[in-house]
C-alpha cells in the first residue's frame, strides 16, 4: 500500500483538539473528486499563463511579467494545499 502524503497543517491549524483535526482530515481526504478536479483546473490555468506572450516591445512588459509570476505563485500555493491526493 502506498504511503499517503501528509495533509498541510494549514488545513487544521485553526482547530484545537486532535479529534477535530482527525475528523476534518478524514472529510478532506474523502473529497477526492472535488480536489482532483480542482487540481486539473489549476493546471489548466497555469498552462494558460505559460502560453501568455511577453511582448518586450511593450513598455509595461515588466509589470505584465510580474503579474504572471504572481498568478503562478498563487496557483502554486493552492496546489501545495491539495498535494495530498
Amino acid at each position: 500500500m502506498a504511503e499517503r502524503k501528509p495533509l498541510s497543517l494549514t488545513w487544521t491549524k485553526h482547530l484545537k483538539g486532535e479529534e477535530e483535526r482527525q475528523k476534518l482530515e478524514q472529510t478532506i481526504r474523502a473529497s477526492t473528486t472535488i480536489v482532483t478536479r480542482l487540481q486539473q483546473i489549476l493546471e489548466d490555468e497555469e498552462r494558460t499563463l505559460d502560453k501568455t506572450s511577453t511582448d518586450f516591445e511593450n513598455p509595461s512588459w515588466a509589470y505584465r511579467q510580474a503579474f504572471i509570476l504572481g498568478q503562478k505563485d498563487a496557483l502554486r500555493k493552492i496546489k501545495d494545499l491539495i498535494d495530498f491526493i
